[in-house]
């Protein structure tokens, strides 16, 4: 059974691999134990006006449609991100 966790892709790095730094799109994403910048803005995808916080509740859809997830969140967060990647390698400039 898939379990809800709301969070953003920032979230899902967090407090293990990088230490967060300034603020918008001067933000940074730094190695806590090297200290060298691994994460930047990328102005091209810089959404000024995003959302800070989505959430979804599929209860409904599971009460009234019978609804049940057929893929956990860890496994959609991996589906991602491979994709994004396998996006780069064939399209760096995406």
């Amino acid at each position: 059974m898939m379990k809800w966790y709301p969070c953003a892709a920032k979230e899902l790095i967090e407090n293990r691999i990088f230490r967060w730094e300034g603020k918008n799109e001067n933000e940074v994403g730094r190695c806590k134990e090297t200290g060298k910048v691994h994460v930047t803005v990328d102005l091209k995808y810089y959404r000024p006006t995003e959302v800070d916080f989505l959430q979804g509740d599929c209860t409904k859809a599971k009460q009234k449609l019978n609804w049940k997830p057929r893929v956990a969140f860890d496994e959609l967060v991996r589906e991602m991100v491979d994709a994004d990647v396998e996006l780069m390698r064939n399209n760096p400039n995406a």
